[in-house]
């Protein structure tokens, strides 16, 4: 009985240990190996959520943690990243624009906190989107065309990402798509499928335009 109620707080340490180790991964300079362990980290964010469900042991607790974790796995941790990668030789400039990352993902998150309950839709791009955003260009500039990884393409996303997790746009929750059902449902885990297909076959290609289309999709609705 313990260990099931422990159970969405350890996956959310696991999503901590993740972010905690892609600081550390940056520092060194693995960057690409830094931005995989982001990416990771943004699965066990996903999966403590619906482990609680399951369990039924939603708390506050848990969701105080799991706002600390996304700080640290999904504010600093690319934050560090992209400064180690590209900020450091512009000096208090990409200073100034690392912490701007940091601190706009605290923000909404705190304004997650204090305003989400009875919301059927979230304000602002979430933290964990911002930093898969982030990420995804990396993946896609790293391998495909790493003439774009430079100081002022990663100033132009970090102003995107935090005026846009800043900001009062609506976004619409992830469903929680039933396992049985009618025919849209079934569409559901068809389309579902074929995403996860695609971001398995080659994640570093197309990671970056599903996440584009995310965060044109709260403004265009």
């Amino acid at each position: 009985m313990g260990i099931r109620k422990s159970l969405p707080n350890i996956v959310t340490l696991g999503n901590l240990f993740l972010g905690y180790f892609a600081i550390i991964m940056a520092i060194q300079g693995r960057f690409n190996f830094a931005a995989w362990l982001i990416f990771c980290a943004s699965f066990l964010d996903g999966l403590d959520g619906l482990t609680a469900r399951l369990t039924n042991q939603s708390s506050e607790f848990g969701a105080e943690l799991d706002s600390f974790s996304d700080v640290i796995s999904f504010g600093l941790a690319p934050s560090i990243l992209i400064y180690m990668s590209s900020l450091q030789q512009y000096g208090l400039a990409g200073m100034l624009f690392g912490f701007l990352l940091v601190a706009a993902s605290v923000i909404r998150l705190v304004k997650f906190n204090i305003s989400h309950h009875g919301k059927s839709y979230l304000v602002g791009l979430v933290v964990p989107a911002s930093a898969l955003l982030l990420i995804s260009f990396h993946f896609y500039a790293s391998y495909y065309h790493s003439a774009l990884i430079t100081g002022p393409v990663y100033f132009g996303l970090i102003t995107i990402c935090s005026i846009m997790m800043l900001s009062t746009i609506p976004y619409r929750r992830v469903p929680v798509i039933p396992l049985y059902g009618n025919r849209h449902q079934f569409l559901c885990w068809t389309s579902l499928l074929v995403i996860m297909g695609l971001l398995i076959w080659k994640p570093k290609l197309m990671l970056l335009p599903f996440m584009i289309i995310y965060l044109f999709t709260g403004p265009v609705e």
